[in-house]
């Protein structure tokens, strides 16, 4: 368990870095210190010279990161959303907790949306007797009022039969 979270330490101290990058990056600084070393008293280098070095150095250091960083960490991700990337690829290592994080995500929104259709049918449900109850409330008052207006009229006529009588 120990060498397992001291791999785990290393793999996060590198980043996006594999070790075959980082040891092509040191060999080229190195190559290139030591041709400049070399190379530059014999030329008899001016502050210019130097200076054309120092962009030619950048230019280089540009490209190594291009090449060796950044396009790897392009490929990472897209087979990261493919869902091809290997297991002990670096990128990995890097968006454990967050593609954990992503499948708890997709879980939670398949079981939202299954719930959020049963409670759209139950609302539907719902409204639809309630529409039923309010017609049936609307005739039953009709209905009262119309019992209401036949018992006066049979109050009207007791009275007029008994005023008769």
């Amino acid at each position: 368990q120990n060498v397992c979270r001291s791999n785990e330490k290393e793999e996060v101290s590198m980043g996006l870095l594999d070790r075959a990058s980082l040891l092509w990056g040191l060999a080229v600084a190195v190559v290139l210190a030591v041709v400049s070393a070399v190379v530059a008293p014999l030329l008899g280098l001016e502050p210019a010279s130097i200076l054309i070095g120092l962009v030619v150095g950048l230019v280089t250091a540009g490209g190594f990161l291009i090449v060796r960083v950044l396009e790897p960490t392009e490929r990472g991700l897209q087979a990261l959303n493919d869902g091809t990337l290997a297991a002990d690829h670096p990128l990995q290592a890097q968006c454990r907790q967050l593609l954990a994080e992503a499948r708890a995500g997709r879980a939670l929104v398949k079981t939202l949306s299954g719930s959020a259709d049963k409670n759209a049918i139950s609302a539907a449900q719902v409204s639809f007797a309630a529409d039923q109850l309010k017609l049936r409330l609307d005739r039953q008052v009709e209905e009262t009022a119309q019992m209401a207006d036949y018992a006066g009229q049979i109050t009207e006529t007791v009275r007029e039969s008994s005023e008769q009588a």
